[in-house]
This record gives C-alpha cells, sequence and structure tokens, in this order.
C-alpha cells in the first residue's frame, strides 16, 4: 500500500500555509526561552509550534505578554546552512491574540561535534520586522556553541541584539540562552536551561531578565527519517523584572 503521509506536495501545501499565516497574522522575534542548537542536516525539513504561557509580573517591568504563540518552519539547505521561517503571534494580560512582527533566521554550521572530538559551533543571525505599531525591529546575531557529543551536552547561545525603526531601543542588548542536556534513554532526555536579557549592555543599561528552570524532551521517530519530538519546561524568574512563572511546550515534526 503506497503511503499517504506525508502527502503529495507537503512541501509547497506548508509553504502556502506558511505564507498565508504570516500575511494574516504576524509574527514576534523575541526571546522567547527557545534554544538555537548549531547541527545542519542537509535537506532536513521541520514544522515547529511553540507556546509560552507567563504568569506573576511583579508589577510589569518586564511587559504584559500572557501567551506567546509560534509557527516554524526550518529548511536545511546546505550542509552547513539551516534557513528558518517564523509566525508568532502573542496575547497581552488584558488583551485577544495578535500579531506582532515576520522573522527570518539562519544558521551557519562551522564545525559539528560528532565529527571534532565533542566542540561543535555555528554562527546565528535573524532579522524581525515588526508588523504593528507597537512593535519594532530587530537584528539578532552571535555563535551558537555546542560542548559535548555524547548523552550529556551543554548548547550555549551569547547574542547580540540591535533593534531599528519605530520604538527602538537605545544600544545593543545582550541575550543568552543556555540548555544542558541529558539523554536518560533513546527518545527520553531531561536538563536544564536559562535565559536572560541585559538592556543597553554599552550605555546606560536597564531592565534585566533572568530565567531558569528544568526541561523534558521526548521524542517519537516514525518511518525514514520522520520523527516527532515534544519539549516541555518550566522557568521560573530570579528577579524582579522577570515574571514569576513561564511554562513552555514546542512540538516538532521532523521529515
Amino acid at each position: 500500500m503506497t503511503s499517504i503521509w506525508p502527502p503529495p506536495n507537503w512541501v509547497d501545501l506548508l509553504f502556502a500555509i506558511f505564507v498565508a499565516a504570516a500575511v494574516m497574522v504576524g509574527a514576534a522575534p523575541k526571546s522567547h526561552a527557545q534554544i538555537v542548537e548549531p547541527e545542519v542536516e542537509k535537506g532536513q525539513r521541520k514544522v515547529e509550534a511553540f507556546s509560552a504561557f507567563v504568569s506573576g509580573f511583579n508589577g510589569g517591568a518586564a511587559g504584559d505578554t500572557r501567551e506567546v504563540l509560534s509557527l516554524g518552519y526550518h529548511h536545511g539547505l546546505t550542509d552547513f546552512w539551516l534557513f528558518k521561517a517564523i509566525v508568532v503571534a502573542e496575547r497581552p494580560v488584558h488583551g485577544d491574540h495578535q500579531g506582532t512582527a515576520v522573522a527570518v533566521e539562519n544558521v551557519f554550521e562551522l564545525q559539528n561535534a560528532k565529527r571534532a572530538g565533542g566542540i561543535g559551533y555555528a554562527w546565528f543571525t535573524g532579522i524581525s520586522v515588526g508588523v504593528n505599531d507597537d512593535e519594532t525591529n530587530a537584528v539578532i546575531f552571535g555563535p551558537v556553541v555546542r560542548l559535548g557529543a555524547g548523552d550529556t551536552s551543554l548548547i550555549l547561545n551569547p547574542f547580540l541584539e540591535q533593534t531599528f525603526g519605530r520604538n527602538r531601543d537605545e544600544g545593543v542588548a545582550f541575550l543568552y540562552g543556555w540548555q544542558l542536556k541529558h539523554q536518560v534513554r533513546t527518545g527520553f532526555a531531561v536538563g536544564i536551561e536559562g535565559f536572560g536579557r541585559f538592556q543597553d549592555i554599552g550605555g546606560q543599561g536597564g531592565i534585566e531578565e533572568h530565567r531558569l528552570g528544568p526541561l523534558l524532551v521526548f521524542e517519537l521517530p516514525l518511518a525514514g527519517k520522520q520523527s516527532i519530538s515534544l519539549e516541555a519546561g518550566w522557568l521560573l524568574g530570579l528577579n524582579e523584572a522577570t515574571p514569576d512563572h513561564t511554562i513552555k511546550f514546542q512540538l516538532t515534526y521532523a521529515y
């Protein structure tokens, strides 16, 4: 019997849905607790749905976003270049879901950890454009590092962010993310990760945000090179400017 999954012209259909969503909904390029990995596989494609639910704003210093919902499409264009297109909607505390920006991201793998003794690294760059009057535009860039090629590894995301256009912030912000993960058995891993942001690192400073919490990862292999994975995490705010709790889920279909 001929398989009907993925359906014929799956990529074309997905791209059409993505473009329609980008036009109608918009996206947010904000750092919302996702780790960028340095590995690139030519021809691999992923559809990724991410959601984050935030509570405890400590007076609103870190903003009033209650939910972040995103849809992303990843494509390994070459052996070293991964292209990402992302759409995101947000819901403030007292409001409805709304689009905020459209974003394009790229990962350029420079060294693979499994082929280089446990140290891998890549370069990340992304650009986002706000689609409503409350948002701004931003360029985010920096290295991606993996330490360890076995069951346990550490990923580091030290990035810089420069906003431009309307509602821009003065100076350059420093964003960081890290993830320590251990594969307990095939298809199941546990970890801990942290995220943060320093505003205007070369000037007047400003609000700092810091989050830390546990992570669970489940992966189900399918036929061929297909797989479905689910990540679930709980991030705790570590300072006054950071929301108390962020519950996040990431569902990924790779093929």
